[in-house]
């Protein structure tokens, strides 16, 4: 193809975008309102949450004013979003999620949150993970709503609701549970979960498994690791998400 010819690909897919981008930003708003129906200030709104060592950050967040409304431009990316609300000591909280596009102004209504702990091991390991990272999302389509990054032990404040973990963490393999969070729920203790290891970390310090090529270039494909024995040898892992 010459060169030239390239070039109405690269505008296209500039303006395509460029459209993906604006398409991102949307406008949303709503009300918070209490158990009486009264609405609410100062009751941080967001899409997303971090927690790093017990600390739970809002990210693209919005506060509400004396009337309980809060606006804001949010980054939209086409799939469901939802909107974890809590107030500033955490013992209140709402989450509301939209399928799809924002489109009428969101309602959430402030209910007391729920103390949601975990202790993660991994005995094939024999020791505790280093660093545990765990995803919280109120729909198994929607974006996450809460990351977490800990050690061994998870405590986290949520509304009642259903929600899907994803608990991962160094040299061990991803977990998946649903967490169902009742009402009447004062604190939600999920227990030890024994995480198991990676293949790679089960194979740490020891002679590699053997593997069959199907295709070799600047080598036949009978080689074999012993035949490489006392040279370096570069593994590269690829993967598609």
């Amino acid at each position: 193809m010459r060169a030239w010819a390239w070039v109405p690909l690269l505008v296209a897919w500039g303006l395509a975008a460029a459209a993906a981008r604006a398409a991102e930003e949307r406008e949303v708003e709503g009300k918070v309102f209490d158990a009486d129906g009264n609405p609410v200030a100062g009751i941080q709104v967001a899409p997303f949450w971090t927690q790093t060592d017990g600390v739970l950050v809002p990210r693209e967040a919005m506060t509400t004013d004396a009337d309980g409304t809060f606006r804001g431009t949010l980054r939209w990316q086409g799939r469901s979003r939802s909107l974890l609300a809590l107030s500033a000591d955490r013992g209140l909280g709402a989450v509301a999620t939209v399928e799809g596009e924002p489109g009428e102004p969101f309602t959430l209504h402030l209910v007391p949150t729920v103390r949601v702990r975990q202790t993660y091991s991994c005995a094939g390991l024999g020791q505790d993970p280093e660093r545990t990272w765990v995803s919280v999302t109120a729909s198994p389509a929607a974006i996450g709503v809460v990351s977490v990054v800990t050690t061994t032990e998870l405590s986290l404040p949520l509304p009642p609701g259903r929600y899907h973990l994803s608990v991962g963490a160094t040299d061990c393999r991803r977990e998946r549970a649903v967490l169902e969070i009742l009402a009447e729920d004062r604190e939600k203790d999920l227990g030890i979960l024994d995480l198991a290891p990676t293949v790679i970390a089960l194979h740490h310090g020891k002679a590699p498994p053997a593997w069959t090529v199907t295709d070799a270039r600047g080598a036949e494909p009978t080689v074999a690791l012993a035949d490489l024995r006392g040279k370096w040898v570069l593994l590269e892992f690829w993967g598609f998400w």
